[in-house]
């Protein structure tokens, strides 16, 4: 989809109408710097793939309309997942912006000679540029440029808008084998826990759906951050995950699901659950709720669990169905207000030897509508407070049900709407995110950021701050989390049209930035090591990455297939895998792949325990250096 959006507007903006105006061909500086390319199967609408002319390349893009992506047709490897991206044109009077989403009518193009490929919607033809990438590197090429005699080329390059257009785009071809057969992306990650003893890593692993989500298809996998323990399937068949936590003694994994579920008689209802587990032999501690109204499916949907200080409960805010509509429904029929089924929410305390609820006490109200399928709740790491977000932010103390009187109102209430998705089923409107030691909370109304005293809401670090580089920016805010010691903060930022995130890291006493780190996905969590010196975030790619929080660098990137291959690999190239998790990454150098098992120097055995550790592990030889010497047609 192409969105249109303006900048500097002048009184009136030349119409823009291409013309064959020729400029030079643009420069191929060429790519001197290996670019990783996780091997991860992506979802192919086969009705659009489009053939490079010589045959040897295809573009694909989803049945959504989204993750577009260049492969080398022999191989079935991937060879860029193509950015999107926002598309200036620069004319006289002033600039408009052009971003490629992308949407569902997109198609893809190639130029002749198949370096370049554009995407541009099928259905327009006057406005609105042609995104252009370059096939080598999976830059984009740009700015468009509108000069006086309303001419509109590209920038650096002979062809001019038409022209673009007119690049063949119904080219075909035999998909690979692993493109044909790919059915689903990659799960999302949208919670994370590393147990207080550092030795854990537990990712929920989701596979997000535009529409109903309530499949039992999502997982929970454990890495090891200590020793040589390769990283398994702890739990699966679960419903879509919405957070995770290890008890304070490192011994516990709960669990909170919440998901969306059509049925005859209401359009929208939730279904979830709670649980929890012991961790060292993954036993299994069933639940219950003695004489409570439950939720349809006879299950308890949560969006947040934690554990109290002794370990002995699980916390967590339980949705239970409200007063119902007096008229039933036909299941072919809607009738009533069929999109707010009501709930109330629950602070419910459960006891983890036996576990049965001790107590519960009063969070909020919920409802299934859609501009309700967003957090509206978050709980202390200890479980004894939470924020609600009831038109504005209220502290509870969560072992009464009562508002905190001491707390003073801040101006920053979150305003949900239409242009607050990042991706697929992720929603950034604001958070609330407490500290350690619960004597701060963090808070977002989307675009702006806040620490506030959680007992009194006083401001402990100046001003709020605003999120965006630029006014005209559309960043939003994700979530966040403060650092053990409750010195550092880490926010994600996230942007609609370009499906890309950004890791911010705060000095909390005076929030002040000294670190943001760009990524590819939406990076969806967050959790800091015990010592605070590393990062791991979750992403929508599916991938783990490891940022050590001094800087705010990248350290290390963890993938794991569902099929159970694995590998960590480190920007300069060092990785460890299982028997055939090299496989399921590239490293792309002047527009040829190669994978990591080619690379079997580059393998260092413990990697992830080394990093963890503290350690500073380098290769004995340069990753640009061991590309070329295994690349067949390599210039070395």
């Amino acid at each position: 989809m192409v969105q249109m959006r303006r900048m500097n507007q002048p009184k009136q903006l030349p119409q823009l109408v291409a013309i064959g105006v020729l400029l030079s061909a643009p420069m191929a500086l060429g790519q001197t710097t290996p670019v990783a390319v996780i091997q991860t199967p992506k979802q192919v609408d086969e009705g659009r793939a489009s053939f490079s002319p010589d045959g040897k390349w295809i573009a694909t893009i989803d049945q959504d309309g989204r993750n577009p992506t260049l492969w080398d047709v022999k191989t079935g490897r991937k060879v860029v997942a193509l950015p999107r991206a926002r598309v200036d044109i620069q004319s006289p009077g002033g600039s408009i912006s052009s971003t490629f989403g992308p949407g569902g009518r997109d198609i893809f193009a190639f130029s002749q000679d198949g370096r370049y490929l554009a995407a541009f919607d099928a259905a327009t033809t006057q406005f609105g540029p042609p995104v252009v990438w370059d096939r080598e590197t999976g830059e984009v090429i740009g700015p468009w440029k509108l000069d006086a005699a309303n001419h509109l080329r590209l920038s650096g390059a002979n062809w001019t808008d038409t022209e673009v257009r007119a690049w063949p785009s119904l080219a075909r071809g035999t998909l690979p084998a692993s493109l044909a057969n790919s059915q689903q992306n990659e799960p999302a990650i949208p919670t994370i826990a590393i147990s207080a003893n550092g030795e854990m890593l537990a990712v929920g692993r989701v596979r997000i759906q535009r529409y109903s989500s309530a499949e039992r298809t999502n997982s929970i996998e454990v890495w090891s951050l200590r020793g040589s323990k390769p990283p398994y399937t702890f739990a699966k068949d679960l419903l879509s995950l919405t957070s995770l936590a290890f008890s304070h003694d490192s011994e516990w994994l709960g669990a909170a699901s919440l998901a969306d579920s059509i049925t005859g008689r209401y359009t929208d209802i939730y279904v979830g659950q709670v649980r929890l587990w012991h961790v060292a032999d993954r036993a299994e501690t069933k639940l219950k709720i003695e004489n409570a109204t439950v939720s349809l499916e006879k299950e308890w949907p949560a969006t947040n669990v934690a554990f109290s200080p002794d370990n002995k409960q699980l916390v967590a805010d339980v949705f239970t169905v409200g007063d119902l509509p007096d008229r039933d429904c036909p299941p072919d029929e809607r009738c009533g207000d069929l999109e707010s089924l009501p709930y109330d929410v629950r602070t419910t305390f459960f006891d983890v030897a036996t576990g049965g609820a001790v107590n519960s006490t009063p969070l909020g109200k919920a409802d299934s509508s859609e501009r309700e399928y967003r957090r509206s709740f978050w709980l202390s790491p200890d479980g004894r407070r939470a924020f609600a977000l009831q038109n504005k932010f209220l502290p509870i103390n969560t072992l009464t049900g009562h508002h905190l009187s001491t707390f003073k109102a801040f101006q920053l209430p979150p305003q949900p709407g239409s242009f607050d998705d990042c991706e697929i089923g992720v929603h950034a409107f604001g958070f609330a995110a407490f500290s350690a030691d619960v004597k701060q909370v963090a808070v977002s109304d989307g675009q702006q950021l806040e620490i506030v005293d959680a007992k009194t809401g006083a401001s402990t670090a100046g001003d709020a701050v605003m999120l965006a580089d630029e006014p005209n920016e559309a960043w939003q805010t994700l979530t966040a989390a403060f650092s053990p010691s409750g010195g550092t903060l880490a926010v994600t930022v996230c942007t609609r049209w370009l499906g890309t995130g950004k890791l911010r890291l705060y000095n909390a006493s005076k929030l002040q930035e000294f670190a943001v780190s760009k990524s590819d996905s939406v990076l969806t969590s967050l959790a800091f090591t015990p010592d605070g010196a590393l990062l791991f975030t979750g992403g929508y790619d599916g991938a783990v990455r490891i940022w050590e929080t001094q800087h705010g660098s990248l350290v290390a990137t963890l993938v794991r297939s569902k099929g159970g291959e694995w590998i960590v690999f480190t920007p300069d190239g060092l990785y460890d895998a299982s028997a055939n998790g090299a496989s399921l990454l590239a490293w792309r150098l002047k527009g040829q792949i190669i994978l990591a098992s080619e690379l079997p120097d580059m393998r260092l055995p413990g990697l992830l325990s080394k990093l963890v550790s503290g350690e500073h592990p380098k290769s004995t030889r340069p990753l640009t250096s061991a590309i070329a010497n295994a690349l067949p047609h390599s210039d070395r």
